[in-house]
């Protein structure tokens, strides 16, 4: 039997390996991130959109507002992002969801791999030789980590469905304090309208008594 056969598992193993450890790591990025964000979470940090305690800091904008610089001794707001319409810190999702859709992409690459090299060894089963079995041991790991894989795909699913909900609830409350927000900027505009309006009848009907008066009003001698 000819080489091609273990050349191309071999292909396959290492692949399998490079895209493993990119893997590993972005596993280890999205832990280390979640971590830090849950560890920064305080009175200080508004864990989301439209809640009432005020931002101290945040990512990237370490002084927003002077109402909003961190004190001396104060924790700093990390993994939050400052949203102005409502002077706190929102969950910033941004790279959580990045990280989770990475892991997505190469948990579908390992298994995609994990299947091919299944599927391979089954078709040269009745051929195989020690090279192949050799080859067959290096992937019972590999179809190890398959269920992993499988568990693991389910969990992404659930976190990104998570973070989604999480933006779409966020949008919305922007939008309804965006609409709150300009609805109370027109009422101020019509009212000083009105008092605009007022005032310009005001000076009117005095114009308009003064000429009348002139008018009526007899001169004396």
């Amino acid at each position: 039997m000819s080489n091609k056969p273990i050349l191309e598992l071999e292909t396959l193993n290492k692949e399998y390996d490079v895209t493993l450890t990119r893997y590993n790591k972005a596993m280890r990025d999205y832990i280390q991130m979640t971590q830090a964000a849950n560890e920064s979470t305080t009175t200080q940090c508004a864990a989301n959109y439209g809640t009432t305690d005020p931002c101290c800091g945040n990512e990237g904008r370490p002084s927003v507002a002077p109402q909003y610089v961190c004190q001396s001794g104060t924790p700093v707001c990390k993994g939050y992002v400052y949203g102005s319409q409502w002077g706190t810190c929102g969950v910033n999702t941004t790279k959580e969801k990045r990280l989770l859709k990475l892991i997505g992409q190469l948990n579908d690459k390992l298994t995609e791999i994990a299947n091919e090299v299944d599927d391979m060894e089954a078709d040269l089963q009745p051929e195989m030789n020690k090279d192949l079995l050799k080859s067959k041991k290096q992937t019972k790991t590999l179809n190890a980590n398959l269920k992993e894989l499988n568990v693991e795909k389910i969990k992404i699913k659930r976190e990104l469905d998570k973070l989604n909900e999480l933006d779409a609830e966020n949008n919305q409350g922007g939008l309804i304090v965006t609409s709150n927000y300009w609805t109370y900027i027109t009422l101020i505009i019509i009212m000083l309208i009105c008092i605009l309006g007022i005032v310009a009848l005001g000076a009117f009907s005095n114009k308009t008594g003064t000429q009348a008066g002139g008018k009526f009003l007899k001169r004396t001698r």
